[in-house]
Order: structure tokens, then C-alpha cells, then sequence
């Protein structure tokens, strides 16, 4: 399992008694994890110190390029401006045509992503021809590693400055493996499911730390604003600050205080719809939440369960954001 590799690198690196940027730590579990479910590749983060798939992943997306397209779309079509890094860009195409090409020759079946798309692929070239494989596999590389390992991150963060919630989260996690038996570590989804209060963690992190930008989308029918005297155009864009209905003292009591109870069983039927959309509404909403908060869970399961966690950073409990990260607190 790829999480045991991540807890054997941490008691490995525990013996040099030198810090471990958990924003790295993180990243090359993500990776790990993304490059098995999506194509069957073992990343090898922990093992090789110098792993281009991780330098291309860090290099993959920048957060200039997204505020350009969002903000100024004329501009970014005037300079060209791509969603991806160009070097990065390339590497991953130029990774994913060589698995597809072996993968045509191949007798045995592998259980992950891109074996659907060649299912697809084969059943109809008119459907997925060869370039869209490609490309939804860098875009299943982007869309999943930095926003899913920095929003990691910050979990562990708030986890660290606020001692409480880690005693807590010890006591559901370890109440799962004392229910194992000796020897087994093997975490499944079903525990997962389980874990009430771990998710009520992860869902304030994702209220708290929801990236700083708005959700775009543009008008495609005249559209009434209800209870306004306005009406929307056909082709103006719209920019949803999801952040800001995260942090509405209308919406929320005290919504600057890390408070994990806001989603308990209790209080979750009193969030008022729309108000709480960390991944979109919708038929438009993220497809990868689901992988996205699975893996955030897993990783944060085995870090607790076989380690301390503690807030050697001194950092408050109410950090500052890192502005070109997405949920990282500012300075590591």
C-alpha cells in the first residue's frame, strides 16, 4: 500500500532529526497515490530523492497562469497564455503516449483510469482518438496533485495548532485499527466511512482554506437576478467568490475559527444550501472530489495513527494563507 511507504519514509527521515516540510512529505504521497490509480506507474517519490515526476508535478501548474485565464481572458488569449506549464506539459504527454503505446500490445488488464479511456479509445476512435487520452490524463495529473496534496497540508496544519482536535482524531482513528487484527494496517474505504469526526475536520479545513478565487462561469440564456431589478446578458462572465460565502458571518458563527463541530450530525442540517460549496454545486461540480477527499483522509489517518503531531512551527491558530498555494499557511 502506498500510505505504509509514506509512514516508512517519516520514521526514516525521524532518525536524522532534521525537519521535513510537510508540504513536500505530502506531494510525493499524492503523486504516488495519482500515478497508481491513474496509470499504473509507481512514481517511486520516496525512494528516489530526485524524482522527475515530482519536479514535473510541482511544475505542472502556476497560479498566475489560472488568474490570468479566469480574470482577463482577452489577455491570455492575446499572449497565448496556457493553463499548463509548457516543459511540465510536454513531459507528462510525452509519458502518457509511451504507457498508451505499450498498453496496445499488452495482454493483461490494468486496473486504473486510463484502462477505461482505452476501452472507451477502442470501442469507438471517433469517441476518445489518441491526443484526448493524452490530455485527460495530464489533466487528471493537474487537476489532482497540487489542489488535493496543498489542501492536505493545511489540515495538518490546523490539526497541529489546535492540540485538541488531534486527541480526538487519535481516538476515532486508533478505535479502527484496535478493531483489526494484529499486524493488519490496511485502512478500506468502509473505515473511512466511518470516521465521523475526521470528515467533520477535512470539511472545516475545505470551508476555512477554499482557495482565494472565484468560480467562473458566463452567461448562456438572459438570466433575472431574483429579487433584482437585473438581468444578466448572454456571453458576460460571472465570478461565484465562493470563499467569501465560506467566511459570511450571516452563514456562519465566528466563521474565522477552526471549529470542526460546525459538521457534525447535529449541526450539518442547519448549513444553509449554497453556502458551503468547497468543489462547486451542480452538474458542473468537481468530479474528483470524492479521489480528492478519500486521499486527504488516508494520508491524514496514517500520519496520526503513527505519529505525533505537533505545532513545532508555533504557528497561530488562525494562519495566513499562503496567496499562490492553495490553503498553505504562509512560510511552510
Amino acid at each position: 500500500m502506498g500510505y505504509v511507504k509514506m509512514v516508512e519514509f517519516v520514521k526514516e527521515e525521524a532518525v536524522k532529526d532534521e525537519k521535513v516540510e510537510a508540504k513536500d512529505l505530502i506531494r510525493k504521497s499524492v503523486i504516488n497515490t495519482l500515478s497508481t490509480v491513474g496509470f499504473s506507474v509507481d512514481a517511486k517519490a520516496f525512494k528516489d530523492t530526485d524524482s522527475e515526476m515530482v519536479k514535473m508535478g510541482n511544475a505542472l501548474s502556476e497560479m498566475w497562469r489560472w488568474i490570468v485565464i479566469t480574470m482577463l481572458p482577452s489577455i491570455a488569449t492575446l499572449f497565448r497564455v496556457n493553463c499548463y506549464n509548457q516543459k511540465a506539459e510536454k513531459w507528462f504527454t510525452s509519458l502518457m503516449r509511451k504507457i498508451i503505446g505499450s498498453r496496445k500490445d499488452q495482454e493483461t488488464e490494468n486496473k486504473d483510469i486510463l484502462s477505461t479511456l482505452l476501452k472507451i479509445h477502442e470501442d469507438d476512435l471517433n469517441e476518445l482518438d489518441q491526443e484526448c487520452m493524452e490530455k485527460t490524463m495530464v489533466q487528471f495529473i493537474f487537476d489532482g496533485y497540487n489542489t488535493t496534496s496543498d489542501a492536505c497540508t493545511g489540515v495538518l496544519a490546523h490539526i497541529a495548532t489546535n492540540p485538541e482536535v488531534v486527541e480526538k482524531l487519535r481516538e476515532e482513528i486508533d478505535a479502527v485499527f484496535d478493531a483489526k487484527e494484529d499486524g493488519d494496517i490496511d485502512v478500506t474505504d468502509t473505515d473511512v466511512i466511518g470516521m465521523n469526526y475526521l470528515d467533520c475536520v477535512v470539511s472545516e479545513q475545505q470551508r476555512l482554506n477554499n482557495p482565494n478565487f472565484a468560480t467562473a462561469r458566463r452567461v448562456t440564456k438572459p438570466w433575472t437576478i431574483p429579487g433584482a431589478d437585473l438581468t444578466l446578458p448572454v456571453g458576460v462572465g460571472i465570478y461565484l467568490p465562493i470563499v467569501s460565502f465560506h467566511k459570511d458571518p450571516d452563514y456562519w458563527e465566528n466563521p474565522l475559527e477552526f471549529n470542526p463541530e460546525r459538521f457534525n450530525s447535529e449541526n450539518k442540517s442547519k448549513i444553509r444550501t449554497g453556502t458551503y460549496a468547497p468543489f462547486g454545486l451542480g452538474p458542473r461540480k468537481c468530479l474528483g472530489s470524492n479521489y480528492a477527499i478519500l486521499t486527504i483522509k488516508f494520508i491524514l489517518i496514517y500520519l496520526i495513527r503513527f505519529f505525533d503531531v505537533e505545532n513545532c512551527e508555533n504557528l497561530p491558530k488562525n494562519f495566513e494563507l499562503d496567496p499562490n498555494a492553495l490553503g498553505l499557511p504562509k512560510g511552510g
